[in-house]
């Protein structure tokens, strides 16, 4: 890759951390490979975040920071 999940979780963690701002920010991932979860280091595919954000609780962004990884073969299923 190219490092697009790389730069897109780094820029969705700075603006979260940003102590001045309450701005809550959302990070979605539609690449097949997952790998949002890996970058945050949380695991997306719960059963909890199956189909919705889950809200990071780490101190550095203090719960501002929202990730979720859409599956999206089973979204086309769906539709």
């Amino acid at each position: 890759g190219v490092g697009k999940t790389t730069i897109s979780s780094s820029l969705a963690v700075t603006l979260a951390s940003d102590y001045t701002s309450d701005t809550k920010v959302l990070i979605v991932s539609t690449d097949p490979a997952h790998s949002l979860g890996d970058a945050l280091d949380v695991d997306l595919k719960t059963e909890t975040g199956r189909g919705r954000p889950i809200q990071m609780t780490d101190p550095l962004t203090m719960g501002k920071l929202y990730a979720m990884e859409v599956d999206t073969d089973a979204a086309l299923e769906k539709f």
